[in-house]
This record gives structure tokens, sequence and C-alpha cells, in this order.
């Protein structure tokens, strides 16, 4: 994911950043999470348009040739971030 799957996300139109998450530890009953994939952009028409594009339909094929290959599961979630004001208690 990190050689094949990341530098074509980072080519997504409107993709501010790219992060990659690597799980080192969790609880016993944590999910088996390797890796979360977060990319950024500046609002839900940037994220749609970067969905909707050439660059995410050969990140996806590179995603489930990788995918045949290993006995994990993908899920693709779309968040917002919420930034709330710095507040004293």
């Amino acid at each position: 994911m990190t050689t094949v799957v990341a530098p074509l996300v980072r080519t997504f139109p409107g993709c501010l950043r790219l992060e990659q998450f690597w799980s080192v530890e969790g609880d016993d009953t944590a999910p088996d999470t390797i890796l979360i994939m977060m990319h950024c952009y500046t609002d839900k028409e940037s994220m749609l348009a970067a969905l909707d594009s050439e660059q995410r339909t050969a990140s996806m094929q590179a995603t489930m040739e990788i995918l045949g290959r290993l006995p994990i599961e993908v899920y693709h979630i779309n968040q917002q971030l919420i930034d709330y004001p710095d507040t004293t208690l």
C-alpha cells in the first residue's frame, strides 16, 4: 500500500495531504486494523471530485490487486473533520 497505492492517492485532484497511520498496539478486544490512509480536502465537493477521478480508479485497481494476495479487508470511510475552539473548563 505504501509503495503502490499511496503514490496514486497523492495524485488525487484536490488532495491537500495524505497521512498513513500504522497500528502498533491495541486492546485485546480491538479489531485488527493494520493501516489507515487519510487524505484531506478543502471541502466535500473537492473530495467527491477526487473520488470520481481516474486516479482514484487506478488506486482502487491497485488496491484490489494487493487484496488478491493478502487475507485482509479494506473499508472506505469518508469523514468530516470539525475543529472545535479551545475552551477553558
